[in-house]
């Protein structure tokens, strides 16, 4: 492994690293079957050629894996093909006991770096529509939903339907502005790891019929989200 940062939390020292070796590219391996199989978890195969590509990075305290980022720089055919100048982070998984310490937003940034290092303008990135942290967190870095797809993996409806998240490097984001309400949709989503299969048909719909997400805000006291969406021209 090669170093890449230290971070320090109310937890204690954690290092971020570029991972390269086959050992801890199967450590990561199994922490991502064991946190994210049941949502679309990676092969071996793709996450070794992240790693090749030095997108593979670990977080880890005192040398026990607490996480790990995966960006991929360039095509990895049959499964993902890249424009030149985007790259893709194909997920962030944190263990449990070193969530809320904003060890996301740490390896976001690192990722966007080496995105910037291989002279990337634009990262893109796929999340299931319940997953609030994780939206909430890109979205203040300076991403936006841009589309929702219900196949992005393919055709099982409680594994597949994911929102997709862009963001333009080397640009300030535009200071976000909510509609007017008479203009506007709203839908509520429960957060978790369930599928919440009512309000997916309503995000499809609302897309299907040129609206787009304006707004994702946590409702406060509850484990839900509300989605304000708007037509483009809006």
């Amino acid at each position: 492994m090669v170093m890449v940062k230290k971070i320090l939390t109310s937890r204690g020292e954690f290092l971020l690293e570029r991972v390269f070796h086959e050992k801890e590219i199967q450590q990561i391996k199994e922490l991502d079957d064991a946190l994210l199989a049941p949502h679309q978890g990676i092969s071996y195969e793709v996450l070794r050629a992240i790693a090749l590509q030095g997108g593979l990075i670990a977080c880890k305290k005192r040398e026990k894996l607490a996480g790990a980022g995966m960006l991929v720089l360039e095509s990895i055919p049959p499964r993902i093909f890249l424009e030149k100048t985007t790259a893709l982070l194909y997920g962030t998984m944190l263990m449990p006991d070193y969530r809320r310490l904003k060890l996301g937003s740490a390896m976001g940034r690192e990722q966007e770096k080496t995105a910037l290092e291989h002279n990337k303008t634009r990262l893109l990135l796929s999340v299931r529509p319940e997953n609030m942290a994780s939206i909430i967190m890109r979205l203040q870095s300076g991403f936006d939903i841009v589309d929702y797809r219900m196949d992005y993996f393919g055709n099982d409806p409680v594994r597949d339907a994911r929102f997709i998240m862009e963001k333009k490097l080397n640009k300030n984001p535009l200071k976000r502005k909510l509609p007017k309400p008479e203009n506007t949709q709203t839908t509520e989503i429960m957060a978790g790891e369930k599928p919440d299969f009512k309000a997916r048909e309503k995000i499809a719909r609302l897309f299907s019929n040129g609206f787009l997400v304006k707004a994702y805000l946590k409702v406060p006291g509850q484990k839900k989200a509300r989605i304000i969406f708007s037509r483009q021209a809006d």
